[in-house]
């Protein structure tokens, strides 16, 4: 069977704490500048707790499903009740599960999300579990689609390059998200990967760290990235700044389109996501831009990366944000 995409990366059971009296402390030797504060010993209630599904490889995949593609994953569980929500919450949204690989060894990745609307930011406490065990996936050499999306691998190179391989050697379109344990390997160790993909998605932040240049010289940034892709597409998130998406003959930029943010978590993989169906509905960066951005402030407006995401019957009418040319300098 040929898929539309293929999504790569880890399916993990979350929780969400969220309350209003969760303490706040701000202090500068903090790399945001606050924290959450627990008292050693202490019991902190909440207002709302919230079972969800998440990781990359599902949360992009929902989107694809949603919007009207041929999706599965390829990723990893526990044999346990989480492992079992992951895939149950897949086949209800329309997702091929038989390539998910079912661990002995692991349970379910796990993750618990603290929140309040008085912070306005999340705190995340992670097991990765059997969500980064990526040596016990064999892909089948039959298996084909038009893309693969590619989402963090807990720092496997080796099954990172794995797929690559495969893909060029199908001829599979490649968009890669890598997670910081990616990253880490520096551009010239990741050089010879992304050559082959045709979309890099990263926030600036990201970026900065992948290319070794200072945070604030975007354009250098930009221009390092467009020099190693180049006959792919390069986006650079900016959080409330909106992005910067360029294809090496042209930049465009957008800012965010307004409205409430509930809970963030799910932004990052549902922008992706957007765009990348942007692109197979449309084959155009701006258009690639306006649904990803539609798409990710849609699922901030509700709690759990999957809630909210948009579905094929939105694309005649979601709300697109202006795209305008921007110039490297």
């Amino acid at each position: 069977m040929k898929y539309n995409v293929i999504t790569f990366g880890s399916a993990t059971r979350d929780v969400f704490l969220l309350g209003n009296n969760l303490k706040g402390y701000y202090d500068k030797r903090f790399e945001t500048g606050q924290a959450y504060c627990f008292e050693v010993g202490s019991k902190n209630e909440v207002d709302k707790i919230v079972f969800s599904t998440g990781g990359g490889a599902t949360n992009t995949a929902a989107t694809f499903s949603s919007l009207g593609f041929k999706s599965t994953c390829i990723s990893n569980v526990g044999k346990d009740q989480n492992g079992e929500a992951s895939i149950k919450e897949l086949k209800k949204l329309g997702i091929e599960t038989k390539y998910i690989n079912i661990s002995k060894k692991e349970n379910t990745g796990y993750s618990v999300l603290i929140s309040s609307p008085r912070i306005g930011e999340r705190m995340v406490i992670v097991y990765r579990g059997a969500s980064a065990q990526f040596k016990e996936i064999n892909i089948p050499e039959n298996i084909n689609s038009d893309w693969f999306y590619i989402t963090s691998l807990a720092g496997d190179i080796g099954f990172l390059n794995k797929v690559v391989n495969l893909a060029v050697k199908k001829n599979i379109k490649i968009a890669l998200n890598p997670g910081a344990k990616e990253l880490k390997y520096g551009l010239n160790k990741l050089k010879p990967i992304l050559k082959k993909v045709s979309l890099l998605n990263l926030n600036q932040e990201e970026a900065a760290k992948l290319t070794g240049i200072k945070f604030n010289n975007l354009d250098k940034i930009l221009k390092r990235l467009i020099d190693v892709i180049q006959e792919g597409v390069v986006v650079v998130t900016r959080g409330p700044a909106g992005l910067i998406a360029c294809n090496g003959n042209q930049c465009f930029q957008a800012g965010i389109l307004p409205g409430k943010v509930v809970e963030r978590t799910g932004a990052g993989d549902s922008f992706g996501s957007g765009f990348v169906s942007g692109l197979m509905i449309n084959n155009s960066i701006e258009y690639a831009i306006q649904l990803g951005s539609a798409n990710a402030t849609a699922v901030i407006k509700e709690i759990g990366a999957k809630n909210g995401i948009l579905k094929k019957s939105d694309l005649s009418k979601f709300k697109k944000i202006k795209v305008i040319e921007y110039k490297l300098k």
